[in-house]
């Protein structure tokens, strides 16, 4: 780390219903925190979220492409034909 280097940093907005300590650190971290927690994120110096929301991109496009791919996925799916494959010891 140096002085005026450009920085990756994750804000958390975690409000525990328990106190953290030293020996409850990892619980909270594995247990407790969760990506609802994130508020901020920089990558590089960059804000790429910010209040919990993406900031280069929108979301709304990207729930739209996420839509069309699927629509195109299931298309592909459905095109499959069944495989004849039968588990042994299984009537």
């Amino acid at each position: 780390i140096e002085q005026g280097a450009p920085a990756d940093v994750l804000v958390l907005a975690y409000d525990p219903p328990t106190p953290i300590t030293n020996e409850n650190l990892a619980g909270h971290f594995v247990y407790g925190m969760r990506a609802a927690h994130v508020r901020d994120v920089l990558v590089g110096g960059e804000v790429v979220v910010r209040g919990g929301r993406l900031a280069k991109v929108s979301e709304t496009d990207i729930r739209a492409k996420c839509r069309d791919y699927a629509e195109q996925l299931w298309r592909r799916l459905d095109g499959i034909e069944a495989h004849p494959f039968a588990p042994q010891g299984v009537p």
